[in-house]
């Protein structure tokens, strides 16, 4: 591999780290034992910690309403084992996750298999937001904070593809106005 291939590569694993890492969506890898092998720093922050590392090697369960438990752990056997029909029932699921402060915060989960030698499962979770007072400064501050919190993502994907202080040429249109549709 060419040391500009090398490099481009490790760029491109930086900057999908830091996407998952930073984005407002919950993300995290379970080995077969349900021990926590990544995490990112949303989660790890809702569940009261300073950094995704505080997570790794945790027990997943630690986080999990003792009432959902077997409930969890039969999803997971299901997903990180490839057991048949897997996708129809468990790729989308709904629970609640206990943070170290005992807030409870409400997930929709989206659920895949990684693969079959090491029977892991990737999810994304999707915080249900409780409904904001409606206000004009409530929904300004909503969107403000949503900016800001993808702020790292954003600026990892411009420099990826290299536009950080660039400027790029557009494709040109092949027709003005409707005259060609």
């Amino acid at each position: 591999m060419s040391e500009n291939l090398e490099k481009q590569v490790k760029q491109l694993r930086k900057t999908i780290f830091n996407m998952l890492n930073f984005t407002n969506l919950y993300v995290i890898v379970l080995n077969e034992k349900m021990d926590i092998k990544f995490a990112n720093n949303s989660l790890a922050i809702d569940l009261g910690f300073d950094s995704y590392k505080e997570l790794l090697g945790r027990c997943w369960l630690d986080f999990i309403e003792e009432k959902e438990r077997r409930t969890i752990i039969t999803i997971h056997a299901a997903v990180s084992n490839g057991y048949d029909k897997w996708e129809d029932k468990y790729r989308e699921f709904n629970n609640n996750i206990i943070g170290v402060n005992g807030k409870i915060h409400s997930v929709y989960w989206f659920n895949s298999h990684i693969n079959t030698d090491y029977n892991w499962s990737f999810s994304f979770g999707i915080k249900k937001q409780p409904k904001p007072e409606t206000t004009i400064d409530s929904v300004r501050n909503y969107y403000k904070e949503i900016i800001n919190k993808d702020r790292v993502m954003i600026n990892s994907m411009r420099d990826v593809i290299g536009l950080r202080d660039k400027i790029v040429d557009s494709c040109k249109p092949n027709f003005i106005g409707n005259e060609n549709i």
